[in-house]
């Protein structure tokens, strides 16, 4: 921090860590299990936390979703669900 520089983060793969292939994320959550949720460019995707710490991420499944914005993930507290 006293440089001020950033420091790309690869937890969630070089496609979230910046640079000019890097894809912006609108919206992120965490949901009870510790598995992050996030929407980048009309898309969702789900990072699942693995026992090491490290993430590995889903996104098929949600191909089916219509081509639009998502203003808010919300991690249902009791179910296994989460809604976009």
């Amino acid at each position: 921090e006293e440089k001020e520089r950033f420091i790309p983060n690869t937890a969630l793969g070089n496609e979230f860590a910046g640079g000019e292939k890097g894809r912006g994320v609108f919206r992120i959550k965490e949901d009870k299990k510790k598995n992050i949720w996030l929407h980048s460019l009309s898309r969702n995707f789900q990072a699942i936390r693995q026992p090491d710490g490290t993430f590995d991420l889903y996104k098929k499944p949600f191909l089916r979703l219509p081509d639009a914005q998502v203003n808010a993930i919300y991690p249902d507290p009791v179910e296994d669900a989460v809604w976009f």
